[in-house]
């Protein structure tokens, strides 16, 4: 499934998330929502820490959708592949946007009660 390509459709780009999140183990599903929704929070004080959806997800995109690079080296048709970095960040900003409206769907996703706390004011 290309998700950088669905970016602009948002239906799509929701509906195929969905079926995309279903197949990978419940595990990696629930840490990913912990994750995502971590940086929901932490985009939503942005006026504060200057880290709106966006810029966290240009500095997280390629550290969580990361290839197994070992592999990428043997094989170069998998390498040219591989999903470039702004395409990246396009996606995982739209999963911290969009976070509850994807994962809600999703089926068997187990949300634990977890309690960020972000403070209101620096140090």
């Amino acid at each position: 499934i290309n998700l950088a390509s669905l970016i602009d459709n948002k239906q799509e780009f929701y509906s195929r998330s969905i079926l995309l999140f279903s197949r990978i183990p419940e595990d990696n599903k629930e840490l990913l929502y912990s994750i995502v929704e971590l940086m929901n929070k932490v985009s939503m004080r942005a006026e504060i820490n200057k880290m709106p959806s966006n810029e966290l997800a240009s500095l997280w995109g390629d550290i969580i959708m990361k290839e197994n690079r070992q592999n990428l080296m043997q094989d170069e048709q998998v390498a040219a592949s591989v999903i470039p970095q702004s395409k990246q960040s396009k996606i995982l900003d739209a999963l911290i946007l969009d976070y509850q409206q994807i994962f809600e769907e999703c089926p068997n996703i187990k949300k634990k009660p977890k309690t960020f706390r972000i403070p209101l004011s620096s140090y």
